[in-house]
């Protein structure tokens, strides 16, 4: 008996002392809460909101597109044979810079030559009979039919000799402008024939840049017009070139081709096939009611600005259009000269109070 007395004494103890334990945890928190929440800040209404703000005005938008491209060589040609015969030597090669009537390479000739010897020796003999018949006919001497056959042979013999020369001058395969030899298809020892692809000649000192424009954009671009082209090669450097052609066919995208003209540099140097670009700036709304871009909140979609009514600070919905770096065009919810708040959105709530 004596010892489940003990026992029930002890649980009595026990039990009270964590009834005591838990109410002094209680009590320690509820005295901690009214202690942050005495320290939790509450903001004064009867204090006005510091904002900044501006005016709706009346602004000329400025519109600026990006317009993607490919640079292209001024000029590029298929070189093609104009001769046949074995290829005796080379004078270029891949990637050399020649000047106009660069020699890149030289065709056997000796067969040619032979037949202009043959028909040199023709030409001057047509010349002679033609020149004694030429007398003859002064004097009543022949028939004037005699002078016109004599003609006609030397016409014919002349003719002769001249496609000959030329036959002869093709054998020397030269660049037809001056520009970079891109490819060359033939060798030393290669036969050639006319008509055969021979390689690829590129003039780059100036190169065209490409771009696709929209057919509602296309107007915008005028032949002769400069504009600002730049490449992600050179990201700090810009080129000044002039637009040289504007389609006028549109592809099945409906959108027009437009080439630019700049002039390449040494220092600067750009090679066919690489990307380029042109900024293009255009007012194409007339002028409109604008906010400062800071005032706007949320996306362009859901888009609310606090507008200043009386003193306080409204939450405006807007419906916006062109944007810029700086300024929103704003289509409805505000008026020419409405206040919007454009710094310290943060600490406002609906109908607020602010000083400015």
């Amino acid at each position: 008996m004596e010892i489940q007395k003990s026992k029930t004494s002890k649980i009595i103890v026990a039990i009270a002392a964590v009834t005591l334990l838990g109410g002094w945890t209680i009590y320690s928190l509820l005295g901690n809460a009214e202690e942050v929440k005495a320290r939790v800040y509450t903001r004064d209404f009867s204090i006005k909101v510091p904002v900044k703000i501006a005016k709706v005005e009346e602004t000329q938008l400025e519109e600026t597109r990006r317009y993607l491209g490919t640079f292209e060589a001024n000029r590029a040609i298929t070189i093609t044979s104009q001769t046949q015969g074995e290829v005796l030597a080379i004078s270029a090669q891949e990637g050399d810079q020649l000047p106009k009537n660069g020699l890149i390479a030289t065709v056997d000739s000796e067969q040619i030559r032979f037949q202009l010897i043959a028909a040199t020796a023709a030409y001057e003999d047509a010349k002679r009979e033609y020149d004694r018949y030429q007398k003859l006919t002064d004097n009543n001497a022949v028939a004037k039919i005699n002078l016109e056959k004599a003609s006609l042979q030397l016409a014919s013999a002349e003719s002769n000799l001249k496609l000959l020369n030329k036959q002869l001058r093709n054998t020397k395969i030269k660049a037809p402008f001056a520009g970079t030899l891109a490819t060359r298809t033939f060798d030393v020892g290669s036969v050639l024939a006319p008509g055969r692809s021979l390689g690829s000649l590129i003039d780059i000192s100036h190169l065209k840049l490409v771009i696709s424009v929209p057919e509602d954009q296309v107007m915008d671009f005028e032949k002769g017009k400069q504009v600002t082209v730049k490449s992600d090669v050179y990201p700090t450097h810009s080129y000044t070139g002039t637009i040289t052609m504007v389609s006028d066919q549109a592809d099945e995208a409906h959108k027009f081709d437009v080439q630019v003209k700049i002039q390449n540099t040494t220092e600067y140097p750009i090679k066919s096939g690489m990307y380029g670009w042109i900024e293009h700036t255009s007012h194409p709304h007339g002028t409109s009611h604008t906010i400062p871009a800071t005032a706007m909140m949320g996306s362009s979609k859901d888009a609310k600005v606090y507008k200043i009514i009386e003193g306080k600070a409204i939450l405006q919905p807007i419906k916006v259009g062109m944007t810029s770096e700086q300024k929103i065009e704003v289509k409805e919810g505000l008026t020419l000269d409405d206040i919007v708040v454009t710094n310290g959105q943060i600490n406002l709530s609906d109908g607020v109070e602010v000083s400015y």
